[in-house]
């Protein structure tokens, strides 16, 4: 009989371990998922400081755009951008510095959103665990 109860309080004793071993998992991965979160919450609020350095340095000033755009161009299209008034090379900066913004700001929400997911995950199943682990510590006393 005895022997019965011993057994009955190491398997208490395993589920509970194993129930705190997931809430900390969980625990490190809402935290690191919320890290993200944050990141993503930054991409919306302030795009141009998340801008990849390559994007920002390209639109930094119109003689950056037109040297970059004459680099990145096909031949036909060089003499165009090499030749492109000041006033249009600026409008064009601009333009593309504004969508590059946009796509900023998009991750950002879709950062947001496939990260609110994976912190939903990890919290219901922190909070099922939790619930698992004081069950069985309740039974112990």
């Amino acid at each position: 009989m005895e022997c019965h109860r011993r057994g009955k309080a190491i398997k208490r004793n395993l589920v509970q371990i194993y129930a705190l071993a997931v809430c900390f998992f969980c625990a490190a991965g809402m935290a690191i998922t919320f890290s993200f979160v944050l990141y993503g919450i930054a991409q919306i609020t302030v795009p141009s400081f998340t801008l990849p350095g390559h994007h920002f340095e390209r639109h930094a000033d119109t003689t950056a755009f037109r040297e970059s755009r004459i680099a990145e161009a096909p031949e036909s299209i060089r003499l165009e951008y090499a030749e492109m008034s000041p006033e249009k090379l600026e409008a064009e900066r601009k333009q593309s510095l504004e969508r590059h913004i946009a796509v900023e700001r998009r991750n950002g929400y879709r950062s947001i959103l496939r990260n609110g997911i994976i912190f939903a995950v990890f919290a219901c199943a922190f909070w099922l665990h939790w619930r698992l682990s004081r069950r069985r510590r309740a039974e112990a006393d």
